[in-house]
């Protein structure tokens, strides 16, 4: 696929669905705003343009393009959307229909590290399908299947990292690998309570997963990326989340000990060098995420009372002990910010809240409690002491590009 030069200056954007359902992107401070999606015309020039309704907009490694799914009208009604999986140069001219998603909802899309490929999640209301699709031509694949199903692309973007679940317990870890001639390595351990396996940074590539313990007991570990040689990091209860730093020697870990669907107890923070684990903040949260390398902590948390939910910021620094927590602000998220901020593991690689550079926070929320409310685009400068959400859009969903 041939890449265009970029028309705009570095530096990050927003992309975002607008109260049109058609995709825009937007510079974090309000400028910059550009349409880079359009409604098809029904019936030539002089038809009626009919909104497509896009949804999961999700950025190339290299900035330069958006995949995305389309409601297509012609062929949706009041019983089935029909879903089709687009690409489209953000600065150039250029958008790709690669056909109807069959047999299932599309949930989720991921772009390949070299920018080749696209992995897609598919529920069909029985299990996850994992498919991986060429934007050049649009052929898929299914590569693996289960339910639940988390997963992230391989550093070669020649396999796949699969946490899947079944029907019957046997939960799996598996490398799956896209190779004609490769194959497959099932991890040695038997995974523990769900979390998805995630890339670790360092000199050596290696994957942070969870290990079965006893009853609901779990492990955290790191090893290479076939899972040999597991080192053990922590043991803690419940439903895990395991959020490596993208740039730092520090893994977030949550635990949710009621299950699905329950609070995690607060984050916990272990070091690559110390291996200690230390709870940074006890605040009962939903999400986690890291801001700009492994000193501060972006967490979202429900106000059952208030009913709003809430942004924290908790800084770390040099010692984990002596970590401090911010309120931000209250928000109340939209359906699709919602979703994301409940499966934020998988998201945190794909479609991040967080700029690059751990400056800016994006968030879709209504813009008060009533619930037909409008959805608008807000964004937070983390670099002011106290920060002020600012609405820069309107809009129901909204991710950072990856400059």
């Amino acid at each position: 696929m041939e890449r265009p030069v970029g028309q705009h200056p570095p530096g990050p954007r927003i992309a975002f669905v607008g109260a049109d359902r058609q995709l825009h992107t937007i510079r974090p401070d309000g400028t910059g705003r550009q349409q880079v999606s359009w409604s098809r015309i029904i019936g030539g020039l002089t038809g009626v343009p009919t909104p497509d309704g896009c949804a999961w907009p999700t950025w190339s490694p290299d900035g330069r393009w958006l995949a995305f799914l389309r409601r297509d009208p012609a062929e949706s009604d009041r019983s089935r959307s029909v879903l089709r999986l687009c690409v489209l140069e953000v600065d150039g001219v250029e958008e790709r229909d690669l056909g109807v998603v069959d047999g299932g909802v599309a949930v989720y899309l991921r772009w390949s590290p070299d920018g080749r490929r696209i992995a897609m999640l598919v529920h069909d209301h029985e299990s996850l399908e994992l498919r991986v699709c060429d934007p050049t031509d649009g052929r898929m694949r299914l590569v693996d299947s289960g339910m639940p199903l988390y997963f992230t692309w391989a550093p070669d973007s020649e396999s796949l990292l699969v946490h899947a679940g079944s029907r019957d317990g046997s939960d799996r870890l598996v490398r799956r690998t896209l190779a004609p001639r490769g194959e497959d390595a099932v991890f040695p351990v038997r995974p523990g309570s769900f979390c998805t396996p995630l890339l670790v940074d360092g000199p050596v590539p290696q994957v942070a997963f969870a290990a079965a313990g006893s009853g609901v007991v779990s492990h955290v570990c790191v090893g290479d990326l076939d899972g040999d040689l597991p080192e053990h990091l922590a043991t803690l209860q419940g439903l895990l989340a395991v959020v490596p730093a993208p740039e730092g020697r520090r893994i977030a870990i949550g635990s949710a000990p009621g299950g699905e669907r329950t609070p995690y107890d607060g984050v916990f923070v272990i070091d690559d060098e110390e291996r200690q684990l230390v709870q940074v903040t006890r605040h009962p949260c939903m999400a986690f995420a890291w801001a700009g390398g492994d000193r501060t902590l972006i967490y979202a948390a429900m106000d059952q009372e208030a009913g709003c939910a809430r942004w924290y910021r908790c800084v770390i620094g040099d010692d984990p002990r002596a970590a401090e927590d911010q309120e931000l602000a209250p928000f109340w998220p939209t359906p699709d910010q919602l979703f994301q901020l409940h499966f934020f593991e998988q998201y945190v690689g794909s479609h991040p809240q967080v700029s690059a550079d751990g400056r800016w926070l994006c968030y879709a929320s209504r813009v008060e409690p009533r619930r037909d409310a409008p959805h608008a685009v807000m964004v937070m400068d983390l670099h002011q002491e106290d920060p002020t959400p600012v609405e820069v859009a309107r809009g129901g969903f909204a991710v950072f590009s990856p400059d």
